[in-house]
């Protein structure tokens, strides 16, 4: 059912030694050093050296030890997409490593960082010898999802993995404590500026300028050892004599802002016509190949660019352009020299803009980056162009779980929705699988009236059928058993069974019929539609679904008191969740749970607990909360049956306090909180029991809803104790 997420290899090359480099072994040394600690933080502006300085530290090493390289992007904020490029850089480090966590972050609903870190990292924790992951530019990480995803990635490295991360700005994690435990080494820009001694061996032993010392003294004080400041100067003074380098030198001034505009003022006018417009036309790409670059420029029919060549010789004459691979198929500007030909372009030529990046982003399509060829798509101002794309595509991400990256797209055409029913149809399942069912409908509705005058092809049936499962789906969330059965139904007679996409709708239709026949309290039609959402499960392939069927299946026969039939099924269930690691798929929480369950009610304590600590266990590495929630709710009742008030009081308050600070699913959040009520009961607690009661007691009515008898019965017992 899922697919796996295109990964641009070129974001995982570690840059190549350059000829250019000048030996810094006062800094090589604080990097080998930093090797004894978790974290290496280079943190510097631009143009200060960071990149080249740990590829030529590594490179100059002969590669002893396994190095990992991600070179980041605004594209990387997207939780899913930086999970996947993470282990992607990772597993260059040992081949076939990470296949589980990438199997997670593939998932139709992909697992919690956390769950995905804990899978990657017990994947590194026998590594033979000292390696490291490199993140570059991690300054573009802006989402705090993954700010703390990379901190607990921090405080879990094994022994032998480093994390050195490269940035323009400090990240928001506790350096602090860090810095205490003597967990980080840090360069910053005053470590990485040139000395006087290095500037020297740049200008005139690198570029062969040979410069008194008066006018190299001048360049490093007034550029304060700014390394793309020094080499801006070194490109403007060659092809200049003797005499009028020395003015140049005299003449030079200003701050960082001001050199870089009056030194790339000189070189750029210093290129041919047709290489300036080269230059000035590719500066939109954050990544250029030969192709993609004669795609781009117009240089008239009368001169065809030749890409490949003209990028060759803009490195031979080291323009600022960085090879990417160690083919040289792929290179990049340096971000400040991209950052003045892209104002130049806006200055001269606005009117060019939206052309440039109307012809990248077809050649993106073409070549199937799909993200890359919707942003440009964006950049042109072509909405209708970027709703179609994402249109298309949006599916594909949401069975990546890339649920983020979609939202903030469909959020960048929503004018177009009405025009786009696929559009409103993603945000509607992103909507309800982060927690927000109510506003699904509202987003359904203008789907609604676009395609309802539409003929009923076989496309047109599959949007409408996703349709009715995702109103079935926002329903079960709402604890609208007859509105969900009723929508669940609805999908199942228009969604064909030609292929696993809807297939596997049809599965989750069919499990939400089971839900919603629960909740109605008409138990066997409920087993009858999780057995039924097993088998289509099944012949779609979609292990997921197969085990949530069969652990609902499982928890129905519990409640009905067939102990024995649910113990074994939960046995058969949790023997499938086995993977060739020998570890648990992240699903087993809730069959260790069911375990539990089962073994209290045959007065089996020992088994109960061991059960509970595996729901606990698996349930905090993959952040399921509910699980959490519960597996502490039987932990009290376990200490509390023992005789044991104190530790129960205390797995009690972890249970709330999970309860009140996270979106628990409100099936979830009933029992968790009847649980506790029980147990307050239970320990003379009155007051207490009668707060958890207050907010989920039935308010009337004839009839109580299935779901709500545990809650309702504890109601009673608190107005009986009164």
């Amino acid at each position: 059912m899922t697919t796996s997420p295109p990964i641009l290899t070129t974001k995982l090359y570690i840059p190549p030694a350059r000829h250019t480099l000048v030996p810094r072994p006062r800094l090589t040394a604080r990097l080998s050093d930093g090797l004894t600690r978790p974290l290496t933080l280079i943190s510097a502006p631009a143009g200060s050296g960071k990149s080249t300085l740990v590829s030529g530290w590594w490179n100059n090493t002969g590669g002893r030890f396994p190095l990992a390289w991600l070179s980041l992007d605004d594209e990387d904020n997207d939780p899913v997409c930086f999970l996947s490029y993470m282990v992607a850089a990772l597993a260059t480090l040992r081949p076939g490593s990470g296949d589980a966590a990438l199997a997670a972050l593939q998932a139709p609903q992909p697992w919690p960082a956390r769950v995905v870190l804990t899978s990657l990292l017990n994947d590194f924790s026998t590594l033979a010898t000292t390696s490291a992951l490199v993140l570059d530019d991690y300054h573009v990480i802006t989402t705090e999802a993954i700010h703390d995803t990379v901190v607990f990635l921090l405080d879990h490295l094994p022994a032998q993995l480093r994390l050195v991360v490269l940035t323009r700005a400090d990240p928001p994690w506790p350096l602090a404590r860090l810095r205490a435990r003597d967990h980080v080494a840090e360069i910053r820009a005053a470590d990485l500026r040139f000395t006087l001694e290095e500037a020297a061996v740049f200008l005139n032993r690198v570029m062969e300028l040979d410069l008194p010392a008066e006018a190299l003294e001048t360049l490093e004080t007034r550029t304060e050892g700014w390394i793309a400041g020094l080499q801006l100067a070194a490109l403007s003074l060659q092809g200049h004599s003797a005499r009028s380098r020395l003015d140049f030198v005299a003449a030079f001034g200003g701050s960082h802002h001001y050199i870089l505009e009056y030194l790339a003022e000189e070189v750029l006018n210093a290129q041919p016509h047709a290489l300036l417009a080269f230059l000035l036309q590719t500066s939109i790409l954050g990544r250029l190949c030969g192709p993609l670059c004669e795609a781009v420029v117009d240089a008239g029919p009368e001169q065809p660019v030749d890409g490949q060549a003209v990028l060759e010789a803009l490195e031979h004459l080291n323009l600022f352009l960085i090879p990417l691979d160690d083919e040289r198929h792929w290179y990049r500007y340096h971000h400040l020299f991209a950052d003045v030909l892209s104002r130049r372009l806006a200055q001269q030529s606005p009117q060019l803009l939206p052309v440039l990046h109307r012809r990248a982003s077809a050649w993106y399509e073409q070549h199937e980056f799909i993200p890359e060829a919707i942003q440009h798509a964006f950049l042109a101002g072509g909405q209708d162009r970027a709703a179609q794309l994402v249109e298309q595509h949006g599916c594909q991400l949401i069975m990546r779980g890339e649920v983020s990256t979609l939202t903030k797209w469909i959020d960048a055409v929503a004018a177009d929705v009405p025009a786009h029913p696929w559009l409103a149809v993603q945000r509607a399942w992103a909507l309800s699988l982060t927690g927000y069912p109510d506003q699904a409908e509202s987003t359904l509705e203008a789907a609604d009236r676009f395609i309802a005058p539409l003929e009923a092809t076989h496309d047109v049936k599959i949007l409408r059928g996703t349709m009715a499962a995702a109103r079935a789906h926002a329903a079960t969330m709402r604890q609208e058993a007859g509105q969900a059965a009723e929508r669940a139904r609805q999908a199942l007679a228009i969604l064909p069974d030609d292929n696993p996409f809807s297939s596997s709708l049809r599965s989750t239709a069919t499990s939400l019929l089971g839900d919603a026949s629960w909740m109605d309290g008409d138990l066997e039609a409920a087993k009858h539609a999780y057995r039924e959402a097993v088998r289509i499960g099944e012949a779609a392939g979609n292990a997921p679904m197969i085990i949530i069927a069969s652990t609902n299946l499982a928890d129905v026969l519990l409640e009905q008191g067939q102990l024995q039939p649910a113990a074994k099924l939960y046995a058969e269930i949790l023997a499938t969740t086995l993977r060739p690691d020998g570890q648990r798929e992240p699903l087993a929480d809730r069959v260790y749970f069911g375990l539990s369950r089962v073994s209290y009610e045959w007065n089996r304590l020992e088994a109960a607990a061991q059960h509970t600590h595996h729901c606990l266990e698996l349930s905090r590495q993959w952040g399921n909360t509910d699980l959490q929630a519960e597996g502490w709710v039987m932990l009290a009742r376990l200490e509390q049956t023992q005789g044991r008030p104190a530790p129960a009081r205390e797995a009690m308050r972890t249970a709330e306090q999970l309860a009140g600070e996270h979106r628990l699913s409100p099936n979830r959040r009933l029992w968790v909180r009847s649980a506790l009520a029980r147990l307050c009961l239970a320990q003379g607690n009155l007051e207490q029991a009668a707060y958890l009661v207050q907010a989920d007691a039935h308010r009337g009515g004839a009839e109580i809803p299935r779901r709500q008898l545990p809650m309702s019965l504890v109601q009673l017992r608190v107005l009986l104790a009164r």
